[in-house]
Parts: C-alpha cells; structure tokens; sequence
C-alpha cells in the first residue's frame, strides 16, 4: 500500500543519493523501517523520529512542512497479532465499518484486522 508520505519518503531519499541502509543508519533504526515506511507497511513516524527523519534527510523548511503535510493525509494501519483473543478482532472489525463516524474528514484508517502481523 503506497501512501503520500511513502512516495515523497522515497523521492527525498533518492533525491539526496542515499540508500535506505544508510539513511537508517543515520537515524539509527534498521532497514527494515526505512522499508517498511517506504513500502506504507508501517505508519509514518511522528515526534522524535520525524524530527530525526527531516534532519538526517536534511530537509528545507518547504521540504519539511511537505513531508509533515504528507503524514496528515496518509492512511494508519492497524495489524492485529496472530494470536490476539477474537474480541479483538471484533473491536477493529467495528471500527473499521464506523470510521467515517469517528475519523475526521482528511483521516483515513486502513485497518487490516484479519491479518496476522509478519513479522
């Protein structure tokens, strides 16, 4: 699943000749991450990891406020573990079918509730 932030992600990236493996290591994380947020298989980071992302990516105040922009309008995964009790299965399977009632209108909420997590 692609997303705003997984494209503009991989454009800055490539855009500034580094691989994925060097970019995670300048944030110290692992290239499964940088993959994985490239890939729209884990949600975009917020707080101190974006902080570190713009930095590391030694993004311009244009760049930044893109990226930042690009978060807000890409969708969140939930992944529900293989071995978690059915009733929470039915917690997501309803939240999935309420999300327009409970998400605002720019928040999409991607729920993959019947599938297992890999890991």
């Amino acid at each position: 699943m692609s997303s705003p932030f997984a494209s503009l992600l991989v454009e800055l990236r490539q855009k500034r000749c580094l691989s994925q493996a060097r970019l995670a290591r300048m944030m110290r994380r692992d290239q499964a991450t940088i993959s994985r947020w490239e890939n729209g298989q884990l949600a975009p980071p917020e707080g101190d990891q974006l902080t570190h992302l713009i930095s590391a990516l030694s993004c311009t105040v244009s760049e930044s406020g893109e990226l930042r922009e690009s978060i807000r309008k890409s969708p969140r995964v939930i992944e529900v573990a293989p071995h978690a009790a059915p009733s929470v299965y039915e917690l997501f399977t309803v939240l999935a079918e309420r999300q327009t009632e409970i998400c605002d209108a720019d928040a999409r909420l991607a729920i993959r509730a019947l599938t297992p997590c890999s890991r």
